[in-house]
């Protein structure tokens, strides 16, 4: 939720509804151009102890945030929408 804040100031118009439907793997795909795995994130949390997949997935999402937001807080996330062919697209 703080990242999309973050994203919602920087701009707006990402995401639609208010930011509702940008998400971290799809800031990931914006921010530092790489795809997050996110295979893990309905994995059983609760059961312990947690699988080595489940670790490696909290690490690279808790990284990821950070990174993003370096980015923006640093000036490297600029970020636009345009319009083209009629669709909302994001352009760095």
């Amino acid at each position: 939720e703080d990242l999309r804040n973050l994203v919602r100031e920087l701009n707006p118009q990402l995401g639609g509804k208010g930011g509702l439907h940008f998400g971290l793997s799809r800031a990931c795909e914006m921010f530092l151009d790489k795809q997050l795995d996110k295979c893990e994130q309905c994995s059983d949390w609760l059961a312990r102890p947690l699988s080595a997949e489940q670790r490696e997935y909290a690490a690279l999402d808790a990284w990821s945030c950070a990174a993003i937001g370096k980015k923006i807080y640093e000036g490297e996330g600029q970020v636009a929408v345009k319009e083209e062919d009629g669709v909302m697209v994001l352009s760095k």
